[in-house]
């Protein structure tokens, strides 16, 4: 259906259900979106199944992708379950960041974990009995870590990948929280307030170099991608704890600087309404993030450095002089405090920002860091030892001060108060003051002296007191 379609459309999925409903309805199988389930009590029931449904498919023009069908099995997963002749479990990819999740290496993780067990504590039958050794370690002096402390986390943990919920197609609120660390990505996925499952990844050495804001849209990005079978086609209320990314979603990408603008072009195939919550409202994502998996998602990395080298080739400065600036963004202490901010994240409000940095405030959204330079959208910021001589360059051709801002000096380079800077050097310019366009005067026509008393009568339109 893709191929008729110029983007992804949010009501594709229904379409798509539509249409494959009416292909296999009068058929007694299990249809969600494109995964097909046909149960048999026997060998005979289970092979007149499926000849109907292939039969079905070959009338309909139905094609079936051969490297994902199974056969005649005892188990199988299907939409984030686990059957078995026996029983219905979560599926395993559900519950494996639990599983694998790191050991606690100091108090602060072990406090991090315990407020994710507290959170989940509807999931966990007697959890004052199973964390007891954990919270006895949170109280001493030594952390130390021994066979009781692992065998309650694996307790804890089995507990709650039993007790998860079933994803329902037809639930009022389908919620993804994520959270960013330094070093991980966090996500959980909820279902009218009860959690479906979980996903964590690493960051690599790249990515741990973005900023605060660049890693929670990528916490976004990769909740999106791994729970996609559950979010596509649906409205999506998407949770973080990054102040500064709720003020700026859905604004103008053209703005953005090139990593967020490949972020959200990737999620645009979703219906999100992102709201804020405070971190200490969110610990299960918060823990997710900081005791991670160690998989990394290589295909967003490979997609994002593309762009970023992409964009750095495009603009019109020489690279001798983008090696001269940043030598010289290292050197200047605003750009340094500047460069803190963007990798640690910005504050809530202005007044909590240092004063000096205060010029950039309106632009925190558009601000980045790419391989040791400040950007702003695709414009690299100048350091302020470098502003006097960018000006002189920008303003060599003397092209005049609408084309200086317009077509040189929006393309290419940045600093606070550049726009009032041209204007003034441009005012000050003798040679553009002697060959500038200057529009003169009209000079006032003067009437003939009329003859006698209303010679000449003239109208105009007039207001006294607000009225005609």
């Amino acid at each position: 259906m893709h191929q008729y379609c110029a983007m992804y459309l949010v009501f594709l999925q229904d379409e798509y259900q539509q249409k494959i409903d009416k292909v296999f309805t009068e058929l007694d199988i299990r249809l969600i979106v494109d995964d097909i389930a046909g149960i048999g009590y026997n060998d005979a029931e289970h092979d007149a199944k499926l000849r109907a449904v292939l039969q079905a498919a070959r009338d309909k023009g139905v094609r079936f992708n051969k490297e994902k069908c199974v056969f005649d099995t005892t188990s199988i997963t299907y939409f984030g379950h686990r059957l078995t002749t026996s029983s219905i479990t979560p599926d395993p990819e559900k519950t494996k960041v639990l599983e694998n999740m790191p050991t606690p290496q100091k108090q602060e993780e072990l406090q991090t974990l315990l407020g994710m067990y507290n959170y989940l504590s509807r999931y966990i039958p007697n959890l004052a009995t199973l964390n007891k050794p954990l919270r006895d370690l949170s109280k001493q002096q030594k952390f130390k870590w021994n066979t009781s402390h692992k065998e309650a986390k694996r307790g804890i943990q089995n507990a709650i990948s039993k007790n998860l919920s079933y994803f329902d197609p037809d639930a009022k609120e389908i919620e993804v929280i994520t959270d960013a660390s330094q070093h991980g990505l966090g996500a959980q996925l909820s279902m009218d307030r009860a959690t479906i499952a979980f996903a964590s990844c690493s960051l690599s050495e790249t990515e741990q170099r973005y900023s605060q804001m660049e890693k929670e849209m990528l916490a976004i990005t990769f909740a999106c991608k791994r729970f996609h079978l559950y979010l596509f086609g649906r409205t999506i209320c998407m949770t973080t704890d990054h102040k500064p990314l709720e003020l700026t979603f859905g604004k103008s990408i053209q703005r953005a600087p090139p990593r967020l603008q490949q972020m959200t072009l990737a999620i645009q195939l979703y219906d999100i309404k992102l709201r804020y919550k405070p971190g200490k409202t969110i610990p299960v994502a918060d823990t997710l993030s900081h005791l991670h998996l160690a998989d990394t998602d290589i295909e967003l990395q490979v997609d994002m450095e593309i762009l970023v080298h992409s964009v750095l080739q495009t603009i019109p400065i020489a690279s001798q002089r983008l090696a001269q600036i940043c030598r010289e963004t290292t050197k200047d202490e605003t750009l340094n405090s500047l460069l803190e901010t963007i990798q640690v994240g910005w504050p809530n409000n202005k007044k909590s920002l240092d004063r000096k940095l205060g010029p950039f405030w309106n632009y925190c959204y558009e601000l980045a860091v790419l391989d040791g330079l400040v950007v702003k959208g695709e414009c690299i910021v100048i350091p302020r030892c470098m502003r006097a001589g960018i000006l002189g360059q920008l303003h060599s051709s003397h092209l005049g001060v609408v084309k200086t801002k317009g077509k040189r000096a929006r393309t290419s380079v940045f600093s606070p108060g550049i726009t009032r800077d041209i204007e003034r050097l441009f005012n000050q310019c003798k040679v553009c003051a002697k060959f500038a366009m200057n529009q003169h005067k009209e000079p006032m026509i003067l009437h003939k002296i009329p003859d006698y008393p209303f010679q000449h009568v003239a109208a105009d339109l007039f207001q006294i007191n607000r009225q005609d």
